[in-house]
C-alpha cells in the first residue's frame, strides 16, 4: 500500500509538473502569438496610415498641379489680352498719325491753292494795271 501511495504521489507530481510545464508553454505560446498579432496589427496600422498619408499627399499634389495649370492658363490669357490691347493701341496710334498726315496734306494743299489764287490775282492785277 505504501509503495502504491508513493507511486500515486509521484505520478501526481509528474502530472502536476507536466501540467505546469504545458501551462507555461501554452502561456508563452499565447504571449508569442499575442505579440505577433500586436506586431502584425501595428504594421498593418502603420501601412494604412502611410497609405492615407500618401493618398492625401497625392491629392495635394494633384490640387497644386491643377492650380498651377489654371494659373498658367490665366497668365496665357492675360498675355494674349495684353498683346491684343497693345496691337489695338498701335492701330489707334497709326490711325491717328494717318489722320494727322491727311489733315496736314489737306492744309498744305489748301495753303498752296491759296498761294496759287493769290499769285493768279497778282498776275491778273498786273495785267489790269498794264492795260
Amino acid at each position: 500500500k505504501q509503495w502504491y501511495q508513493r507511486r500515486v504521489a509521484i505520478t501526481a507530481g509528474i502530472r502536476a509538473h507536466l501540467y505546469r510545464k504545458l501551462f507555461l508553454q501554452t502561456k508563452a505560446a499565447t504571449l508569442i502569438v499575442q505579440k505577433y498579432i500586436r506586431g502584425h496589427l501595428a504594421r498593418q496600422l502603420v501601412a494604412e496610415m502611410w497609405a492615407e498619408k500618401c493618398a492625401r499627399l497625392e491629392a495635394e499634389l494633384e490640387a497644386q498641379r491643377r492650380a498651377l495649370e489654371e494659373r498658367r492658363k490665366e497668365m496665357e490669357r492675360l498675355r494674349k489680352e495684353q498683346q491684343e490691347q497693345e496691337a489695338e493701341q498701335l492701330r489707334c496710334e497709326l490711325e491717328e498719325e494717318e489722320a494727322a498726315r491727311k489733315k496736314d496734306e489737306e492744309e498744305r494743299k489748301r495753303i498752296e491753292e491759296g498761294r496759287m489764287r493769290e499769285a493768279m490775282v497778282g498776275v491778273k492785277l498786273r495785267w489790269v494795271m498794264e492795260e
